[in-house]
């Protein structure tokens, strides 16, 4: 349902769909306002199987004003190799979500 898109100077996210483009709001950054870069979910390796509706991987991406944005994905270890191309430092340690305290 959203789209990652990776360029040379930075990155977007937006509705894959144009029905949804009112919910999912464009989201980019250039490589240098971003801060940190956060994996989430399992260490498992990439696959395109859904167990469910859930998916348990993503990315988080933090702008050095505080704001950050998540991009839930089957292949994050692709989406973590190429962000790792455009020289950001990818966080070792895997970051927790919570929906009740996004933000810690």
């Amino acid at each position: 349902m959203v789209t990652l898109d990776i360029y040379e100077s930075g990155l977007e996210l937006r509705s894959t769909f144009s029905v949804l483009r009112f919910l999912v709001p464009v989201w980019r950054a250039r490589y240098d306002e971003i801060s940190t870069v956060h994996w989430l979910g399992s260490p498992t390796p990439d696959s395109s199987a859904v167990i469910g509706l859930t998916i348990v991987r993503g990315v988080r991406l933090a702008t050095t004003d505080g704001n950050y944005v998540i991009f839930w994905c089957h292949q994050r270890n692709q989406v973590l190799d190429a962000l790792t191309r455009h020289g950001l430092k990818i966080e070792a340690e895997r970051k927790r979500f919570s929906f009740l305290n996004p933000d810690v």
